[in-house]
């Protein structure tokens, strides 16, 4: 069982099969995070995976079907990453959802959204380093998201403040 809280509503989703395994598509991938989300607002939960982590492989975003499945698999990016996290929010407030991957010793990249959830050019930021985790937040309200991102082995942690829609 799947609990997800939001401000004003918690929604269970269990994705439990009836055997006790938990599977999204057919690829065998080593999967470092899951993020829940309605990437392409239709009112069902997609799943952005981000696989590889010391490995490249291919990350996806699976849409969701209603039912508590996913119909279909897109990849993100066209090239494979070492990824630890994935997370998504309209980054540059153009009403579609964009992605952020942290990799390992592989830049991190930045996916913006476009009307047909294409999700194939990355844009990398930040130095190169052992990133394994993420979260977006507006951090200094100002009214744009910014990125923390934790670093395997590092004292620091990366902060990136939005500046005029860039990082």
């Amino acid at each position: 069982m799947l609990t997800i809280s939001f401000k004003a509503v918690s929604q269970d989703v269990s994705f439990i099969n009836a055997d006790g395994v938990f599977s999204i598509g057919t690829q065998s991938n080593r999967t470092a995070s899951i993020s829940l989300i309605d990437f392409d607002k239709d009112g069902n939960l997609d799943a952005l995976v981000a696989n590889g982590r010391h490995w490249a492989e291919q990350n996806y975003l699976y849409f969701g079907d209603g039912n508590g499945g996913f119909k279909t698999a897109q990849p993100i990016g066209k090239y494979l990453d070492a990824s630890y996290s994935i997370k998504s929010a309209d980054l540059n407030n153009d009403g579609f959802m964009d992605v952020v991957v942290v990799n390992d010793n592989i830049k991190n990249r930045i996916y913006f959204g476009s009307a047909d959830s294409n999700l194939k050019k990355g844009i990398p930021f930040g130095s190169l380093s052992p990133s394994r985790n993420l979260e977006i937040m507006d951090i200094d309200n100002d009214g744009d998201f910014d990125l923390i991102i934790s670093n395997r082995k590092a004292k620091k942690r990366n902060l990136f403040k939005q500046r005029t829609r860039q990082f």
